[in-house]
């Protein structure tokens, strides 16, 4: 185990001094034990070390906690006590100092009550490894303490402090109960207000981890239709998705739609049915149809894919190849009635992208003026002529339009 902790993280080589702790303190074969241990440490720093790079540090980088060792102390505190301040700077001070004094005063009863004994050890341990671990973090990061600090990373640095302090907490407590009435009176009590605190932080815990999900949730509902429609969708949405270049995932989205990842891997099934049905086949003697309906919605305030309101265009663009060129005419259908129709097509680079080859302007795009749609639930369907063709394809399935009628003016008053 401390060899896989070595060359796993960081930290990892601290178990092997704690390791030596606990050997000198084994009753029997000590001495065998402390060599095998050293020997072992030995040769792991050997293999750590071979071949090493590690980044240079600014010069006194590591020296901050000799030349402000307060921010040291403070940083030290707030890690020890980050598991419950909830990301709050003074919070985590006082708790941790609360678990480091309550941590010390559980050793020192049970040392006065029974001495420690070798089931002690593992736990002692684990408290050692937190300590240490959080030690090196101040080594390196309270030059920002504060800044380093919130840090959720470090959570997991400081774990084992708390759980092995809850544990020593418990023996202790058994040895007060079996010496009196007087010091069963004070371990309950100590019990109870133990009890009251994890109470309370379950549920802070509880309360926060809702929240971070809820707020996960809303942004995946947010972008999820972004990636969907990747090929109109705004900049700042994709730049939501990937601040560094939202383009990228324009570009890169093409490839997940093609192989039927990520967001794309649950697409509609008539949609997919009927692509595969109009890949494979065609349009009667024309050449086969392949296209895409990207956005059925309003591009008002507010506007989002598959719903409008009533007081702004609805706009369904997408689009459509017949083989290697533009259909001769694409046909807008809302629940049943053709409403519109276009010979018109621009250029659309992504769908080169997409198939690795250039294509002629495909794309398409249909604008209804603002009420002529009722509010109330649509079906949209989005029809193709192949050049030759007889009939013009449904393309890419039913689209569900819902229209959101207008808010009511409010009205007027007087002072």
């Amino acid at each position: 185990c401390a060899v896989a902790a070595t060359f796993s993280f960081a930290h990892g080589l601290i178990v092997w001094p704690i390791g030596l702790l606990l050997a000198s303190l084994q009753r029997s074969r000590r001495r065998f034990w402390l060599t095998v241990w050293a020997a072992a440490f030995a040769l792991t720093c050997a293999a750590y070390l071979w071949g090493y790079h590690g980044g240079r540090f600014p010069r006194g980088y590591l020296l901050t906690i000799l030349r402000k060792p307060a921010d040291a102390l403070r940083m030290y505190l707030a890690l020890a006590g980050n598991n419950f301040g909830e990301g709050r700077i003074p919070a985590m001070l006082a708790a941790g100092a609360v678990v480091l004094v309550v941590s010390l005063l559980a050793v020192a009863a049970l040392w006065r009550l029974r001495g420690l004994r070798s089931d002690d050890n593992p736990w002692l341990a684990l408290w050692l490894f937190s300590a240490a671990s959080i030690f090196a973090v101040v080594l390196g990061r309270s030059h920002a303490w504060r800044y380093n600090v919130t840090a959720s990373r470090h959570l997991s640095l400081a774990i084992f402090v708390p759980i092995a302090t809850i544990v020593l907490l418990g023996r202790a407590g058994e040895e007060l109960w079996r010496r009196g009435r007087r010091t069963q009176l004070a371990a309950a009590a100590a019990g109870l207000l133990l009890a009251t605190a994890a109470t309370r932080q379950a549920w802070a815990t509880a309360r926060l981890g809702w929240e971070i999900g809820a707020a996960n949730r809303d942004l995946k509902l947010r972008t999820i239709p972004c990636v969907l429609h990747y090929r109109t969708a705004d900049r700042e949405c994709l730049s939501n998705l990937y601040v560094a270049d939202g383009e990228l995932v324009r570009r890169r989205a093409a490839i997940l739609e093609r192989w039927k990842l990520g967001p794309f891997a649950h697409a509609d099934a008539a949609a997919a049915a009927a692509a595969v049905q109009l890949d494979a086949a065609g349009s009667g003697p024309g050449p086969a149809l392949r296209g895409s309906v990207d956005f059925v919605g309003g591009r008002g305030p507010g506007g989002e894919d598959g719903a409008a309101g009533s007081r702004e265009p609805v706009v369904a663009e997408g689009w459509t190849l017949a083989g290697d060129v533009a259909p001769a005419a694409i046909i807008l259908e809302v629940d049943g009635r053709w409403v519109a129709a276009s010979a018109a097509f621009f250029a659309r680079p992504d769908v080169g992208k997409f198939f690795g080859r250039p294509v002629p302007p495909c794309g398409w795009r249909f604008v209804l003026p603002p009420g002529q749609l009722a509010a109330g639930a649509h079906v949209l369907r989005v029809l193709a002529l192949a050049p030759g063709a007889q009939q013009p394809a449904l393309i890419a399935g039913e689209k569900m339009l819902r229209v959101v009628p207008a808010a009511p003016a409010a009205a007027a008053t007087h002072p």
